[in-house]
């Protein structure tokens, strides 16, 4: 899964580079194996305090801004990337996001941060959980910074979910996979929504 991740950002156009960034925990061993296999650039840090590794990837690859896709998201779309990405460079913004008013499924979630920014906020997290999932932080206090928040034309598909971090979401991606005609990344979102809504009428591969 998270090769196919990484397929979908090799597609993407705007991106200078792409990371793995896992922790230093034995079970995560096979993650930097599979970096190291692929050829994938890697970096590990605290298990735990995620906003504190990210602190350390910046100050070694130092990035003027980075975009966060969480590993859960195999059929994450390369367009949406290339979509932020445009929004970010077109004004000064501090983070460009789909996720403060979530419209996109799960799994489809783009964040984009000014590093700067995000370095002198690291020094005000004030709880596990923003040390943990590294944005809350921001979007408690969006009044302090300058957030855009993008949207999915055409409706409200946040009660869909693409995410894959528990065995509902592995038996859900096991049922899309198997009904893609071609690979995972050549998917839109939207495509994967319809294929989605399709598979579970039809009861395919349940």
């Amino acid at each position: 899964m998270l090769l196919y991740l990484i397929e979908s950002l090799q597609r993407a156009k705007h991106l200078d580079g792409y990371a793995v960034l896992t922790s230093t925990d034995v079970t995560d061993d096979p993650v930097e194996a599979f970096c190291r296999t692929h050829g994938i650039s890697y970096f590990r840090g605290s298990l735990q305090n995620v906003a504190e590794r990210f602190r350390c990837a910046i100050d070694h690859f130092l990035p003027d801004a980075f975009i966060r896709i969480s590993g859960d998201s195999p059929f994450i779309d390369h367009r949406l990337i290339d979509e932020a990405v445009f929004r970010f460079r077109e004004d000064k913004y501090d983070l460009v996001t789909n996720v403060l008013e979530r419209t996109f499924p799960k799994g489809q979630s783009v964040e984009i941060i000014r590093s700067a920014c995000f370095l002198e906020a690291l020094t005000r997290f004030e709880t596990e959980e923003d040390r943990e999932h590294v944005t809350p932080f921001f979007y408690r206090h969006r009044d302090q910074f300058r957030i855009l928040n993008f949207t999915a034309p055409g409706g409200n598909f946040s009660s869909e979910n693409f995410c894959v971090d528990d065995m509902q979401g592995l038996v859900r991606s096991e049922r899309i996979i198997k009904n893609l005609r071609g690979e995972t990344a050549g998917y839109g979102w939207k495509e994967l929504v319809d294929l989605s809504r399709q598979c579970a009428m039809k009861g395919i591969g349940s």
